[in-house]
């Protein structure tokens, strides 16, 4: 699809006599017709795919998934599985069939002093066993280790959950500390039933996603034609409620100080606070009034470039898929790298303590059982690496489809024909020229979620060495407080970057560059924009997922249009989130949109453009 004919624009300049000219302005899709911005980047992200493709190959080579799902013994065999390289250290004499039958995994807690210990004697049994049996030991080639009990006896009634016999019942207090950890985590009956009632609920579900979508094109209705209607009945909203709450508490605070409480007179403080932020904002909000009333116009145009441009909606779509997609890639292949096979070279030799109830020791004998731990040297790199591309990766996506949405609003201002905004034509200008650029912004997300890590791991550390500090863990968290107030004020450079590229097709550090000055500039209309929107998407979201849940409940209990169900709250809370994960969609694109009119807007009045044909949303925008 051809790009569409750009908006001529001018602005007036000094000439060299002192007088003033007109000089030509490219924006939109004009700006976004150069050479590809932040090159460097785009090929730095290249080579780490390469590298990632690498540590796929080398992972997947190597990996073992079975070793995860069916688990490992204490000599590395898989229980269960006795084909090649899943049973390196086989019982003699014992034949596949035999082997195949022993596909639960069985841990000795109650011969052990630590829980952990448990975990690196497994045994492979073929069912679970029950309190006062015994569990054989078995070995490799070379036999039963020296050290190594001939039997276990079992001190609890164990249960299969996901072929590991764990604890079922109460008997010691380490068993019973292993079966409350099992029993937090045994979602499987629970799960199967909500997919049976879900499914009961098909026909509910249908008729809830119709609702949805007609509740976000009503909600971008009411956005676009009572924009400030809904600005002045939430701020009266908040308002009654500072008024309800101070007169809630000075009555309160008055009935304790009859009674001689002295904490009646802390409730009447915060009824006068109550009162007083009520007051600075009803101030603020009449000095504000014509920026109120320009947020709102912003908003309004928002709404209408969504209703004007239905097929928007694809994008999101779009990065759903991509981002589902990278996500099953890098948890694939987080699977492989942790189940890598073991290697020779790398052998960690543990020491557990074994004591009462085994076989051959005496009543509290205590046995050494060295139990070989096999770690391959690169396991732990290749998890970092993974890591860090993953969310490099995730936040490119990320970045990709926010770019991609500023861009088509960006057309969409800058051009007196409101149909060229199209995200095809948006889709083809981003792949074609700023790649670059989403990767350095996404480089810079995943380098501040990084250092806000490391600094977690390592307060962590610190706090072990110190003790209980108060100082050191204050300090700490004041560090950790800064930091994620860092790594926000990135997230929102990098959108605001992204908006002013759409506009001017500069790279990243020149847009960020240009986006803190027109913020800053603007500091006041910004907050105003940003609030307005921040309202009106949560207006949004409640009607939609209010509306939506009010509508399921009563098909599912008065209607009866699917009778079948029989607990209502299992389906009702999947409409529910089904109805916030689309009404965020909406709401997102809606945030990003404003987002991208606001810098138009901006950069509009700084450079006083005057448009040769006439354009609405530019004359009504110019803040």
């Amino acid at each position: 699809m051809s790009a569409p004919a750009p908006q001529e624009a001018t602005r007036l300049v000094d000439d060299a006599e002192g007088g003033e000219a007109e000089e030509e302005v490219a924006f939109g899709v004009r700006a976004n017709r150069g050479l590809c911005t932040d090159t460097l980047f785009l090929l730095l992200w290249c080579v780490a795919l390469a590298g990632f493709g690498l540590v796929a190959w080398v992972a997947v080579r190597s990996g073992n998934p079975w070793r995860l799902l069916y688990g490992t013994d204490y000599l590395g065999n898989v229980c269960g599985k006795a084909s090649e390289g899943n049973a390196p250290n086989l019982p003699p004499g014992m034949s596949a069939e035999e082997w195949g039958r022993r596909d639960r995994l069985w841990y000795p807690f109650g011969d052990v002093d630590d829980w952990h210990d448990g975990f690196k004697l497994g045994l492979c049994v073929e069912a679970c066993p029950d309190e006062g049996t015994y569990v054989d030991v078995y070995g490799g080639a070379a036999g039963v280790p020296p050290h190594m009990p001939k039997k276990y006896h079992v001190d609890y009634n164990s249960a299969n959950y996901l072929r590991r016999c764990l604890p079922g019942e109460n008997n010691t207090a380490l068993v019973a500390k292993i079966h409350d950890i099992v029993q937090a985590f045994d979602v499987s009956s629970l799960l199967s039933e909500s997919i049976a009632e879900i499914g009961n609920a098909q026909q509910t579900l249908y008729y809830s996603l119709g609702v949805v979508v007609g509740a976000s094109a009503v909600w971008l209705l009411l956005v676009y034609c009572a924009a400030i209607p809904m600005l002045v009945l939430s701020i009266l909203a908040v308002l009654g409620g500072f008024v309800a709450a101070g007169v809630l508490s000075y009555e309160h605070g008055s009935d304790l100080s009859r009674d001689g409480d002295a904490a009646g007179k802390w409730f009447t403080v915060l009824a006068y606070v109550a009162w007083a932020l009520g007051g600075l904002l009803a101030v603020a909000c009449l000095c504000l009034a014509g920026r109120i009333k320009a947020g709102a116009d912003v908003v309004k145009y928002s709404s209408r470039l969504l209703l004007a441009t239905p097929s928007i909606v694809a994008l999101p779509l779009i990065h759903a898929c991509l981002l589902l997609g990278w996500i099953a890639a890098g948890a694939v292949t987080a699977l492989y790298i942790e189940t890598m096979n073991h290697e020779e070279d790398a052998v960690v030799n543990y020491t557990a303590q074994v004591h009462h109830g085994v076989e051959g020791l005496g009543a509290g004998g205590v046995a050494s059982v060295d139990v070989v731990d096999h770690v391959p040297d690169n396991k732990t790199y290749l998890h970092i690496y993974n890591t860090i591309f993953f969310f490099w990766t995730a936040f490119f996506i990320t970045d990709i489809h926010y770019l991609t949405t500023s861009l088509v609003a960006s057309f969409w201002y800058w051009h007196s024909d409101l149909s060229c905004g199209s995200p095809f034509v948006a889709i083809a200008t981003m792949l074609r020229h700023h790649l670059g650029t989403c990767a350095f912004g996404s480089a810079i997300l995943t380098l501040g979620k990084g250092i806000r890590y490391l600094l977690t791991r390592a307060e962590k550390l610190v706090l072990k060495i110190s003790g209980e500090n108060g100082k050191v863990e204050g300090a700490l968290r004041v560090v950790c407080c800064c930091l994620c107030c860092l790594e926000c004020c990135l997230k929102f450079l990098t959108e605001k970057a992204y908006c002013v590229t759409a506009v001017e097709g500069s790279g990243f550090c020149s847009a960020a560059q240009r986006a803190v000055s027109l913020v800053v500039s603007n500091v006041v209309r910004t907050a105003v924009i940003e609030t307005v929107a921040t309202v009106m998407s949560f207006i949004g979201k409640l009607l939609i997922v209010g509306g939506t849940g009010a509508f399921a409940y009563f098909c599912l209990v008065e209607w009866g249009v699917s009778p079948e169900v029989q607990h209502v709250w299992q389906p009702l809370v999947f409409v529910v989130i089904m109805a916030y994960l689309i009404a965020s969609v909406f709401v997102d694109l809606f945030g990003m949109i404003v987002d991208t009119l606001m810098i138009s807007s901006f950069i509009d009045r700084e450079m006083h453009v005057e448009p040769r044909y006439g354009h609405d949303i530019r004359r009504q925008l110019k803040l």
